[in-house]
C-alpha cells in the first residue's frame, strides 16, 4: 500500500452496500463502523489481514478491463446469497474508483 488513493474512505452504494479500495478494507481489522460483516475483493491480491469475524471471498479480475462472464457471475452470485442472508457488503478493488 502506500498510493495516493489508499486514503479514499468506503463509499456507500446502498444502506448496506460499500465500495472502497484495497486500503479501506485492510483497515477493517481496526475499526469497522459501518459494520461490514462480509468483503468481496476484486483485486488481484488481497495480501491484507482479514478480520476474522468477517467472511471474504477473493474474485480477481483486471482493474479497466471487461470482467470475465465466469467472474461475473461468481460475484454476483456471492453477493445475492451474502444479501439474502442479511450482510453488510463491502467490494473492492485496488484503488476503488473504477
Amino acid at each position: 500500500m502506500g498510493s495516493w488513493f489508499d486514503v479514499l474512505p468506503m463509499a456507500q452504494v446502498d444502506h448496506r452496500l460499500f465500495v472502497s479500495g484495497q486500503a479501506a478494507a485492510a483497515h477493517l481489522t481496526k475499526e469497522n463502523p459501518a459494520k461490514i460483516t462480509a468483503v468481496l475483493g476484486v483485486h488481484q491480491t488481497m495480501d491484507y489481514d482479514k478480520n476474522p469475524a468477517i467472511v471474504y471471498m477473493h474474485v480477481p479480475f483486471n482493474d479497466g478491463e471487461a470482467i470475465p462472464a465466469h467472474a461475473l457471475a461468481q460475484c454476483l452470485g456471492w453477493l445475492k446469497f451474502m444479501h439474502d442472508n442479511g450482510h453488510t457488503i463491502l467490494i473492492h478493488c485496488a484503488a476503488g474508483i473504477s
